[in-house]
């Protein structure tokens, strides 16, 4: 059986009915609000001055009109930072911040949460997958649980590996320095494509990395 977890269109409507609701009150609020920045002199901005010369329904549902849109748009940011994880009989596919990724079964090792993280590792410990699952988090463990994949119910078993990063420490392998300090730009920059890349390439060269507190962590494969 395939099963897929992602962001639902349930959710959308949740937040864009949130927002028309809250858009509706500010509508409503707008009167008594003019009226009080009158009385103590506060000016007005122009945007709502000329709708306040509208219709009382339109003074209502235009902002929560907007709110709603507003509120759409959120999820669908939302979404594209978000996992996406069908779960098949065979392997996993991964979506995440425009990459997907599909990883055989035979190549899993552990799977286990760290943080709001969703983390696939192979048999020695290398870092396969790593991407945010947010509030789906959850519903992925339960997924991958019911499909019989090998589900770590005490978390990360290299937790005690990871350290924090700093350039020319001993026993890096090579070339990843230079990676690190890219993907950390990477990061800063939020470019999530390059930074996706780079955590693959030093998968490579045998280091996880992780980033915490606005550091970047890591760990070398297989040593615990």
């Amino acid at each position: 059986m395939t099963t897929t977890v992602t962001l639902t269109p349930r959710s959308a409507a949740v937040l864009a009915v949130c927002g028309a609701v809250l858009g509706a009150a500010l509508g409503l609020a707008l009167t008594p609000l003019a009226t009080w920045a009158d009385r103590v002199g506060v000016p007005v901005p122009w945007f709502l001055d000329l709708l306040m010369r509208t219709p009382r329904w339109v003074e209502v549902a235009a902002p929560a009109v907007v709110a709603a849109v507003l509120g759409l748009w959120v999820w669908d940011e939302w979404r594209k930072e978000t996992l996406s994880l069908t779960v098949e009989p065979d392997g996993l596919v991964v979506r995440h911040a425009g990459h997907a990724r599909y990883v055989p079964r035979t190549q899993v090792g552990t799977v286990h949460r760290d943080g709001d993280d969703l983390v696939v590792l192979d048999e020695r410990g290398g870092q396969l997958v790593r991407a945010d699952a947010d509030v789906l988090l959850r519903r992925a463990a339960a997924a991958l649980r019911d499909a019989g994949y090998p589900w770590s119910d005490d978390g990360d078993p290299y937790a005690a590996a990871w350290t924090t990063w700093v350039a020319g420490r001993p026993g890096t392998p090579s070339g990843a320095d230079d990676l690190l300090a890219r993907r950390r730009a990477a990061v800063a920059a939020k470019d999530h494509a390059a930074a996706q890349e780079l955590a693959a390439a030093l998968a490579a060269v045998g280091v996880a990395v992780r980033d915490r507190r606005g550091e970047q962590q890591v760990r070398t494969v297989g040593v615990r």
